[in-house]
């Protein structure tokens, strides 16, 4: 059998044969490069850069892009996350004279989380007693594991005050499942639900 605009020493057989071959490497190209979106590859770098007083502006542009894990992503609800977080932050957000504040306090740090130049995530850490406090906590863009990495970036820095504990409490659904896979414990404070990493030192 000959395929019409086909050269005649190509058939069926050997078409259907290279067709698959190409699905097979379009597949596995596809699955490379998912795995390197999620893990980076060496041509992209993933950092903390501590906020200063000067970065006011792209704190609330940063801010304004949250989007809290209320619910878990098979949830119906999902999509009214992006609503209800907007509610929430026009409450929220931080002056100008507060965040300066905020930054100049020893207890406080405040991180833009980069890839490369671009700014996906932010994270607010509390330190006090001993005791670490993760005060905010988000990445633009969730499920891609930059929420994994970021934690890890986040761990590091937290671990050179040495706190013999890291504490967080959040209501939603979806930041309580992220924190458990992330190695927290639930225990309650005064009846109120929370999350706690105990730290080890070598």
């Amino acid at each position: 059998m000959q395929i019409i605009g086909l050269p005649a020493h190509e058939n069926i057989g050997n078409i259907v044969q290279k067709i698959d071959i190409t699905l097979k490497w379009d597949k596995n190209c596809a699955i490379m490069y998912k795995i390197s979106r999620l893990k980076g590859s060496d041509n992209v770098g993933y950092c903390l850069v501590r906020l200063t007083s000067d970065d006011y502006p792209e704190f609330r542009r940063t801010y304004s892009k949250l989007v809290y894990s209320i619910y878990d992503k098979t949830s119906m609800l999902y999509f009214l996350e992006n609503k209800i977080t907007r509610q929430a932050l026009e409450k929220e957000m931080r002056t100008r004279s507060k965040f300066k504040a905020d930054l100049e306090s020893e207890d406080r740090e405040m991180y833009f989380f980069k890839r490369d130049e671009e700014t996906i995530g932010f994270v607010e850490l509390s330190f006090h007693k001993g005791k670490c406090d993760i005060v905010e906590f988000f990445v633009f863009e969730r499920y891609r594991g930059y929420g994994t990495t970021m934690w890890e970036k986040t761990l590091e820095v937290a671990r050179k005050r040495k706190p013999s504990r890291i504490e967080l409490w959040t209501p939603y659904i979806g930041a309580q499942i992220f924190w458990s896979k992330m190695g927290f414990q639930i225990i309650y404070i005064n009846g109120v639900k929370c999350y706690r990493l105990k730290m080890r030192y070598s």
